[in-house]
Protein backbone atom coordinates (compact mmCIF):
# COMPACT_ATOMS: atom_id res chain seq x y z
CA UNK A 1 0.00 0.00 0.00
CA UNK A 2 1.05 3.48 -0.90
CA UNK A 3 2.85 5.50 2.32
CA UNK A 4 3.29 9.11 3.33
CA UNK A 5 4.91 11.23 5.97
CA UNK A 6 2.99 13.58 7.70
CA UNK A 7 3.79 16.74 10.28
CA UNK A 8 0.87 16.74 12.15
CA UNK A 9 -0.57 17.45 15.28
CA UNK A 10 -3.47 15.51 17.41
CA UNK A 11 -6.60 16.91 18.00
CA UNK A 12 -8.62 14.47 19.21
CA UNK A 13 -8.04 10.39 20.18
CA UNK A 14 -10.78 7.47 20.39
CA UNK A 15 -9.72 4.32 21.88
CA UNK A 16 -10.51 1.12 19.82
CA UNK A 17 -10.83 -2.26 20.62
CA UNK A 18 -8.33 -3.65 23.41
CA UNK A 19 -5.19 -1.75 22.49
CA UNK A 20 -6.20 0.41 18.97
CA UNK A 21 -6.32 4.50 18.62
CA UNK A 22 -8.36 6.15 16.41
CA UNK A 23 -6.82 9.55 15.63
CA UNK A 24 -7.86 12.92 14.36
CA UNK A 25 -4.60 14.65 13.00
CA UNK A 26 -4.81 17.98 12.09
CA UNK A 27 -1.55 17.90 8.99
CA UNK A 28 0.48 20.67 7.59
CA UNK A 29 0.28 19.63 3.83
CA UNK A 30 -3.22 17.26 4.12
CA UNK A 31 -5.59 18.96 6.63
CA UNK A 32 -7.43 16.98 8.64
CA UNK A 33 -6.86 13.03 8.34
CA UNK A 34 -8.10 10.30 10.60
CA UNK A 35 -5.84 7.52 11.17
CA UNK A 36 -6.29 4.33 12.92
CA UNK A 37 -3.07 3.37 15.16
CA UNK A 38 -2.62 -0.39 16.00
CA UNK A 39 -1.83 -1.05 19.39
CA UNK A 40 -0.88 2.75 20.48
CA UNK A 41 -2.57 1.52 24.14
CA UNK A 42 -0.28 -1.23 24.74
CA UNK A 43 2.68 0.84 27.28
CA UNK A 44 5.62 -1.14 25.05
CA UNK A 45 4.46 0.90 22.10
CA UNK A 46 6.45 3.05 20.35
CA UNK A 47 3.61 4.75 18.87
CA UNK A 48 1.99 4.98 22.99
CA UNK A 49 3.64 8.98 23.10
CA UNK A 50 2.97 10.60 19.84
CA UNK A 51 -0.54 9.56 19.49
CA UNK A 52 -1.47 11.39 22.57
CA UNK A 53 -3.57 13.97 22.76
CA UNK A 54 -2.57 17.41 21.65
CA UNK A 55 1.25 15.61 20.59
CA UNK A 56 2.93 17.22 17.40
CA UNK A 57 4.74 14.86 15.74
CA UNK A 58 5.98 13.41 12.49
CA UNK A 59 3.36 10.24 11.21
CA UNK A 60 4.42 7.97 8.59
CA UNK A 61 1.09 6.44 7.22
CA UNK A 62 -0.25 3.67 5.08
CA UNK A 63 -3.19 4.21 2.60
CA UNK A 64 -6.38 2.38 2.83
CA UNK A 65 -9.25 1.95 1.42
CA UNK A 66 -11.80 3.42 4.69
CA UNK A 67 -8.92 4.80 6.58
CA UNK A 68 -5.11 5.30 6.79
CA UNK A 69 -3.10 3.29 9.05
CA UNK A 70 -0.08 4.99 11.38
CA UNK A 71 3.26 2.33 10.57
CA UNK A 72 5.43 4.90 12.45
CA UNK A 73 6.09 7.98 14.71
CA UNK A 74 7.76 10.39 16.18
CA UNK A 75 7.55 13.15 18.90
CA UNK A 76 8.25 16.63 18.34
CA UNK A 77 7.11 18.09 20.91
CA UNK A 78 4.55 16.32 23.42
CA UNK A 79 3.16 19.77 25.02
CA UNK A 80 2.84 17.69 28.56
CA UNK A 81 1.90 20.90 30.51
CA UNK A 82 -1.61 20.79 28.03
CA UNK A 83 -2.70 17.24 29.40
CA UNK A 84 -1.55 18.20 33.36
CA UNK A 85 -3.04 21.46 33.59
CA UNK A 86 -6.41 20.92 33.90
CA UNK A 87 -7.01 24.88 33.10
CA UNK A 88 -4.32 24.36 29.96
CA UNK A 89 -6.35 21.32 29.17
CA UNK A 90 -9.74 22.81 28.87
CA UNK A 91 -8.70 25.20 26.45
CA UNK A 92 -6.55 23.06 24.47
CA UNK A 93 -9.81 21.12 24.21
CA UNK A 94 -11.73 24.11 23.28
CA UNK A 95 -9.12 25.35 20.58
CA UNK A 96 -9.51 21.78 18.97
CA UNK A 97 -12.89 22.03 19.34
CA UNK A 98 -12.92 25.19 16.91
CA UNK A 99 -10.45 24.05 14.70
CA UNK A 100 -12.20 20.97 14.05
CA UNK A 101 -14.97 23.47 13.16
CA UNK A 102 -13.61 25.38 11.06
CA UNK A 103 -11.28 23.05 8.90
CA UNK A 104 -12.26 20.13 6.28
CA UNK A 105 -11.52 16.91 6.03
CA UNK A 106 -8.21 16.38 3.40
CA UNK A 107 -8.22 19.89 2.92
CA UNK A 108 -4.88 21.70 3.95
CA UNK A 109 -4.09 25.48 5.19
CA UNK A 110 -0.71 25.85 6.27
CA UNK A 111 -1.21 29.62 7.54
CA UNK A 112 -4.13 27.84 10.17
CA UNK A 113 -1.93 25.12 10.98
CA UNK A 114 0.97 27.14 11.86
CA UNK A 115 -1.43 29.37 14.15
CA UNK A 116 -2.58 26.44 16.09
CA UNK A 117 0.47 24.89 16.65
CA UNK A 118 2.03 28.36 17.50
CA UNK A 119 -1.08 28.66 20.00
CA UNK A 120 -1.15 25.22 21.70
CA UNK A 121 2.45 26.22 21.98
CA UNK A 122 2.22 29.44 23.86
CA UNK A 123 -0.77 28.33 25.79
CA UNK A 124 1.61 25.11 27.07
CA UNK A 125 4.11 27.64 28.38
CA UNK A 126 1.86 30.42 29.56
CA UNK A 127 2.37 31.66 33.66
CA UNK A 128 -0.85 33.53 33.35
CA UNK A 129 -3.62 34.86 31.26
CA UNK A 130 -3.81 31.72 29.44
CA UNK A 131 -6.67 33.01 27.07
CA UNK A 132 -5.20 35.35 25.60
CA UNK A 133 -3.72 32.85 23.03
CA UNK A 134 -7.71 31.66 22.78
CA UNK A 135 -9.24 34.95 22.26
CA UNK A 136 -6.10 35.69 19.46
CA UNK A 137 -6.27 32.59 17.67
CA UNK A 138 -10.43 32.52 17.47
CA UNK A 139 -10.33 35.87 15.66
CA UNK A 140 -7.23 35.28 13.67
CA UNK A 141 -8.42 32.25 12.35
CA UNK A 142 -11.83 33.49 11.41
CA UNK A 143 -9.45 35.75 9.40
CA UNK A 144 -7.59 33.65 8.06
CA UNK A 145 -10.10 31.65 6.82
CA UNK A 146 -12.11 35.04 5.23
CA UNK A 147 -14.86 35.03 8.19
CA UNK A 148 -13.27 37.76 10.15
CA UNK A 149 -15.31 40.71 11.31
CA UNK A 150 -15.37 43.50 10.19
CA UNK A 151 -13.78 46.04 12.67
CA UNK A 152 -12.95 49.11 10.84
CA UNK A 153 -16.17 50.52 9.08
CA UNK A 154 -19.93 49.35 8.65
CA UNK A 155 -19.89 46.10 7.25
CA UNK A 156 -23.03 46.40 5.92
CA UNK A 157 -22.75 49.85 3.93
CA UNK A 158 -19.10 50.21 4.47
CA UNK A 159 -19.70 53.99 5.89
CA UNK A 160 -17.38 55.36 9.17
CA UNK A 161 -18.45 53.63 12.44
CA UNK A 162 -20.69 55.95 14.54
CA UNK A 163 -19.59 57.84 18.03
CA UNK A 164 -21.03 54.21 19.56
CA UNK A 165 -19.57 51.32 18.44
CA UNK A 166 -22.29 49.10 17.10
CA UNK A 167 -21.51 44.73 17.13
CA UNK A 168 -23.86 42.91 14.83
CA UNK A 169 -22.45 39.68 14.35
CA UNK A 170 -25.55 38.32 11.48
CA UNK A 171 -24.04 41.33 9.75
CA UNK A 172 -20.72 40.15 9.90
CA UNK A 173 -18.80 42.59 12.54
CA UNK A 174 -19.16 46.54 13.41
CA UNK A 175 -22.25 48.56 11.79
CA UNK A 176 -22.89 51.81 12.03
CA UNK A 177 -25.79 53.94 13.90
CA UNK A 178 -28.31 53.48 10.67
CA UNK A 179 -27.67 49.96 9.88
CA UNK A 180 -27.54 48.51 13.49
CA UNK A 181 -30.83 46.44 14.85
CA UNK A 182 -29.61 43.69 16.84
CA UNK A 183 -26.60 43.04 18.50
CA UNK A 184 -24.26 44.42 21.18
CA UNK A 185 -22.63 48.43 21.82
CA UNK A 186 -18.83 48.36 22.52
CA UNK A 187 -17.06 50.88 24.26
CA UNK A 188 -13.79 51.81 22.43
CA UNK A 189 -11.57 50.16 24.63
CA UNK A 190 -13.49 46.91 24.29
CA UNK A 191 -13.10 47.72 20.12
CA UNK A 192 -9.17 48.81 20.83
CA UNK A 193 -8.49 45.33 22.33
CA UNK A 194 -10.39 42.98 19.54
CA UNK A 195 -8.40 45.13 16.97
CA UNK A 196 -5.16 44.47 18.56
CA UNK A 197 -5.98 40.50 18.66
CA UNK A 198 -6.36 40.73 15.31
CA UNK A 199 -3.85 42.77 14.21
CA UNK A 200 -0.98 41.86 16.46
CA UNK A 201 1.61 39.71 16.04
CA UNK A 202 2.55 36.78 18.81
CA UNK A 203 5.41 39.07 20.01
CA UNK A 204 3.53 42.12 19.87
CA UNK A 205 0.74 40.53 22.20
CA UNK A 206 2.67 39.12 24.57
CA UNK A 207 3.80 42.49 25.53
CA UNK A 208 0.43 43.91 24.87
CA UNK A 209 -0.66 45.28 28.89
CA UNK A 210 -4.41 45.14 29.60
CA UNK A 211 -6.41 44.14 32.28
CA UNK A 212 -8.38 40.82 33.17
CA UNK A 213 -11.53 42.27 31.92
CA UNK A 214 -10.14 42.98 28.64
CA UNK A 215 -10.39 39.27 28.51
CA UNK A 216 -13.39 38.50 29.34
CA UNK A 217 -15.10 41.43 27.35
CA UNK A 218 -13.43 39.91 24.25
CA UNK A 219 -14.46 36.28 25.16
CA UNK A 220 -18.04 37.46 25.31
CA UNK A 221 -17.87 39.70 22.10
CA UNK A 222 -15.69 36.94 19.96
CA UNK A 223 -18.37 34.18 21.45
CA UNK A 224 -21.17 36.02 20.59
CA UNK A 225 -19.94 36.12 16.91
CA UNK A 226 -18.30 32.28 16.80
CA UNK A 227 -22.10 31.10 17.37
CA UNK A 228 -23.45 33.42 14.67
CA UNK A 229 -20.40 32.06 11.98
CA UNK A 230 -20.46 28.56 13.19
CA UNK A 231 -24.76 28.39 13.99
CA UNK A 232 -24.01 26.06 17.47
CA UNK A 233 -22.07 26.17 20.45
CA UNK A 234 -18.50 24.91 21.50
CA UNK A 235 -19.09 22.33 23.88
CA UNK A 236 -15.72 22.56 25.38
CA UNK A 237 -16.45 25.71 26.62
CA UNK A 238 -18.53 24.23 29.33
CA UNK A 239 -15.22 22.89 30.51
CA UNK A 240 -13.46 25.87 30.37
CA UNK A 241 -16.29 27.22 32.82
CA UNK A 242 -15.68 24.06 35.18
CA UNK A 243 -11.97 24.10 35.33
CA UNK A 244 -12.13 27.80 36.15
CA UNK A 245 -14.81 27.42 38.60
CA UNK A 246 -12.60 24.53 39.93
CA UNK A 247 -9.53 26.84 40.20
CA UNK A 248 -11.57 29.33 42.05
CA UNK A 249 -12.97 26.84 44.53
CA UNK A 250 -8.79 25.66 44.90
CA UNK A 251 -7.51 29.15 45.73
CA UNK A 252 -10.15 29.99 47.94
CA UNK A 253 -9.37 26.50 50.16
Amino acid sequence: MPTYREEGIVIRKKDFGEADKILTIYTRDRGRVVAFAPGARRITSRKASATELFTHGIYFLSQGKEMDTITESEVLNSFYPLRDDLTKAALAFYLAELLGYLVVDSQPNYPVYRLFLESISLLSRAKRRHELWIRAFEIKALTQLGFGPELFQCSHCTEPLSAEKYFQAGLGGMVCRECFEDGILLTDEQLLFVRDLARLNWNELSRLRFEDHHLTDAEKILGYYLREVLEKEIAAADFVKQAKQELVVSSQQ
